[in-house]
């Protein structure tokens, strides 16, 4: 199972049946064509896993925060790729 979604940014979230892996797409393909995936975590949980990607999409940007800000900032972002539309 693949989790795709635009609140994960270019994030997947993959499912073996077992662990959950946050991956990146590289934008490359190996010889059989197949995309080339950066992996970024390896999960017991699909929440932990979205959890790494909030973290991911904070830490990817050039911004500066107090601690108070990064904690708001972890929050705004989680509850963004956690909502129901």
């Amino acid at each position: 199972m693949i989790i795709k979604d635009k609140s994960l940014g270019k994030y997947e979230i993959h499912h073996d049946g077992c662990s959950y892996t946050v991956c990146e797409k590289t934008n490359r393909v190996d010889k059989q064509g197949n995309d080339i995936f950066k992996s970024h975590a390896f999960c017991s949980s699909v929440e932990n896993a979205l959890r790494k990607v909030a973290r991911l999409l904070i830490e990817k940007s050039d911004a500066q925060y107090t601690v108070s800000e990064y904690i708001t900032e972890l929050k705004n972002i989680s509850e963004k790729i956690i909502k129901i539309d």
